[in-house]
């Protein structure tokens, strides 16, 4: 295992993001920020270095919600980029599908100004093949394809592995109102990629990324950050 420098350019509101779920880059614009907190309808907008943010409430329909990741890529639905965000917790509940909320980038942004509140333009409902999972792991391909890493419970015998789930984009985007049944890709087995197999914490799949070109996977548990 290989470890990199890191640097700090920023620093994030406290205040505005108490429970920090999910953050991802605007497409096309390095300097610009998404982020979602745990459980709170709200998106935030802000520069790369945390200042300026603005909050942008979510009217999601619900009263009954979980937000755990966001990632940003290109509608598919229609031309332009978005925003997709997941309500894939399992936040004490069971639910028969995983809800994602399509928000066009353009009227994220012209809600961040206006202070209006925002509905989705889209929601996109999947399903597992295997029974309800709690997932913090959820990132767009470039290609389009959606991918959803789950949050397995810890027992006295560690944290199982993580499992990685795909809905290919030809499917959600020809039935954007339809059902989707993930398809699964595979078991990522944390503990033997951690360097301490004995905290579990850094076995727990917490977030999820892919690179610019696709073909990297990033992982992020609460102890460590994998590149696959």
């Amino acid at each position: 295992m290989g470890q990199v420098a890191v640097t700090q350019i920023g620093s994030l509101d406290g205040a505005l993001l108490p429970e920090l779920s999910g953050l991802a880059q605007a497409p096309g614009d390095p300097e610009r920020l998404y982020a979602v907190n745990d459980s709170d309808p709200a998106l935030i907008v802000m520069r790369a270095d945390g200042s300026s943010p603005r909050r942008v409430e979510l009217e999601l329909g619900t009263s009954r919600f979980d937000l755990e990741a966001l990632s940003s890529g290109p509608c598919g639905l229609w031309p332009g980029a978005c925003v997709f965000v997941a309500d894939s917790g399992g936040n004490n509940f069971e639910r028969d599908t995983v809800p994602v909320y399509v928000f066009p980038v353009d009227a994220l942004e012209a809600a961040a100004s206006s202070g209006e509140a925002l509905r989705p333009s889209a929601t996109l409902r999947l399903r597992y093949p295997d029974g309800p999972h709690d997932a913090e792991g959820f990132a767009l391909h470039p290609n389009g394809d959606l991918y959803l890493l789950t949050k397995e419970d810890v027992s006295l015998a560690g944290a199982p592995p993580a499992r990685l789930y795909r809905l290919r984009a030809e499917r959600w985007q020809a039935e954007p109102e339809a059902v989707h049944t993930l398809g699964y890709v595979a078991d990522l087995e944390l503990r033997d990629l951690s360097a301490n197999a004995l905290d579990v914490f850094s076995h727990i799949a917490t977030a999820l990324d892919f690179s610019d070109d696709g073909e990297r996977l990033l992982v992020l548990t609460y102890g460590d950050a994998f590149e696959l």
